[in-house]
């Protein structure tokens, strides 16, 4: 008599996938393809999880547990250019927060937001003066800019046309001037 060892792939995954058994032989139908355990063709095969890539980099990250993209913070103050160039050295770009629930990963990655309020994300109206668009080409359908903003009113005299959280106030989002220089969000896949 033959053991089979059962495992939950839910369990290895956190996916609900069901379970396999490991040491009797497959289902084989007559041609050699794969069958179901009646004997009847499997319609699909059955795909594991793609491999998680490791969310490192950075000093502070977390994986989004919706997208599985790691969202890293650099306390590095930059240009929105030098950061966007720095996400792009890294394997991403600039975060881009298309739900509440992704926008309320960030602020807290900041964990001094009093010595740096302010910290670049990937939006910018470079293009068209007041269509802020995400450097990704994803719809901006969230949003959540801070009451009164974007307005492209610096007091520099200067256009402000890249995206900033404020982390010291709830994670809203206002413009700012592209030269400016702030601690930066990279969304990496």
């Amino acid at each position: 008599m033959r053991g089979a060892l059962t495992l939950t792939i839910a369990g290895l995954f956190g996916c609900g996938c069901g379970s396999a058994t490991i040491g009797d032989p497959p289902n084989v139908a007559p041609d050699g393809s794969a069958a179901a355990p009646d004997g009847g063709a499997i319609d699909a095969p059955v795909t594991p999880p793609p491999d998680a890539r490791a969310c490192v980099g950075g000093d502070r990250r977390v994986t989004d547990p919706q997208s599985g993209h790691c969202l890293v913070f650099f306390s590095t103050a930059v240009t929105w250019n030098q950061a966007r160039s720095a996400c792009g050295a890294a394997g991403g770009d600039l975060m881009v927060a298309t739900t509440a629930a992704e926008n309320a990963l960030l602020a807290p990655l900041d964990v001094d937001p009093v010595a740096t309020p302010d910290v670049w994300m990937g939006g910018t109206d470079v293009a068209v003066e007041g269509t802020f668009v995400w450097v990704t080409a994803e719809a901006m359908t969230y949003t959540n800019w801070r009451t009164g903003e974007p307005n492209n009113g610096g007091t520099n005299g200067g256009p402000e046309n890249c995206m900033v959280l404020e982390a010291d106030n709830d994670g809203t989002w206002d413009d700012r001037a592209c030269g400016n220089t702030y601690p930066f969000f990279c969304e990496i896949p």
